[in-house]
């Protein structure tokens, strides 16, 4: 399952999240924004996406909405109603949350493509909202996940571009990757996995 959907909110409530990205959230750094790294990831220096650069910083910033352990932010309830939008866009009932991370990239001056990952390793959705229009594309991979396979090269299903108010969902064992913003200065985006 996967599928594009632009004007994915009304309007009011689109320009609500944006402003409150830009004003409100507390952002944490993670230095390695996929948790993608050569000690959990025996082929990485082997990975291969044509035209893939990972050759830069792989840093962005977060704020955990929702997290593993059930733990809610003062944003859980502002982000929750996109979920709504789920059911009613992509026909799909929303069973259970299982995380809500907010994120940000910043301009480093060039593409640097962060390492293709999948966000958990049990079946599961993936709801990708863009908040505002940057580039730094969102690459979509053929291959997915499968236990104890570690993929040795990728090929891109599709490139993504950040456009406010677009959403992307798929399957979650479908391998993705994110990439900086070159001309923007920042890149807001929702990532919900749900079942």
């Amino acid at each position: 399952m996967y599928k594009v959907i632009d004007n994915f909110l009304p309007n009011a409530y689109a320009n609500i999240l944006e402003e409150m990205f830009k004003s409100e959230v507390n952002w944490h750094c993670l230095e390695n924004k996929t948790g993608v790294n050569e000690e959990n990831t025996k082929n990485l220096k082997h990975y291969k996406t044509p035209g893939a650069d990972y050759s830069g910083l792989q840093y962005g910033f977060t704020h955990s909405a929702l997290d593993k352990l059930g733990n809610r932010s003062i944003f859980f309830e502002k982000i929750l109603p996109m979920l709504y939008f789920v059911e009613e866009k992509a026909n799909i009932e929303v069973k259970e949350i299982s995380r809500i991370r907010l994120g940000l990239s910043v301009s480093t001056g060039k593409e640097v493509q962060h390492y293709p990952h999948v966000d958990e390793h049990e079946p599961h959705y993936v709801l990708l909202y863009y908040v505002n229009d940057s580039d730094g594309d969102t690459f979509m991979l053929n291959e997915m996940y499968q236990e104890g396979v570690d993929p040795k090269d990728f090929t891109v299903k599709e490139r993504v571009t950040p456009k406010k108010n677009r959403a992307v969902i798929f399957d979650g064992l479908r391998y993705h990757h994110s990439s900086n913003p070159v001309n923007n200065s920042l890149r807001f985006v929702v990532n919900i996995n749900f079942i």
